[in-house]
């Protein structure tokens, strides 16, 4: 079935549909990189959580995560609200229940962390 390569394993689809034929093609981010991404308020919380360890650092990572979702979340709720391209609203509409899911499991985290 689609996306088979001589060996017998899959190939992965580029963001394109085209198959990753050169695995050169591809290469992550560095951490450096994306740290220039962040804006100021990214950089004091990378900084805070590079100064923790341990359970305080659990702590820190799920807090910081829950505030992240919590903004996306409202980003998707003003789009879903105000957006003029009703597929980007179905889009964001199906989004925001990803974003719910995964704060829900946020807080589970939150709650055993104590």
């Amino acid at each position: 079935m689609g996306n088979r390569r001589a060996g017998g394993g899959l190939q992965r689809p580029s963001i394109d549909g085209t198959l990753w034929r050169d695995k050169r093609r591809f290469r992550p981010a560095r951490d450096a990189q994306l740290e220039t991404m962040l804006d100021a308020e990214g950089r004091t919380a990378l900084e805070k959580l590079r100064s923790l360890q341990g359970p305080a650092f659990d702590k820190a990572y799920v807090l910081l995560q829950s505030d992240g979702h919590k903004k996306l979340l409202a980003i998707h709720e003003e789009y879903v609200r105000s957006g003029r391209d009703r597929e980007r609203r179905n889009v964001a509409r199906l989004t925001r229940l990803l974003i719910e899911e995964h704060l829900e499991h946020l807080e589970m985290l939150r709650i055993r962390l104590g």
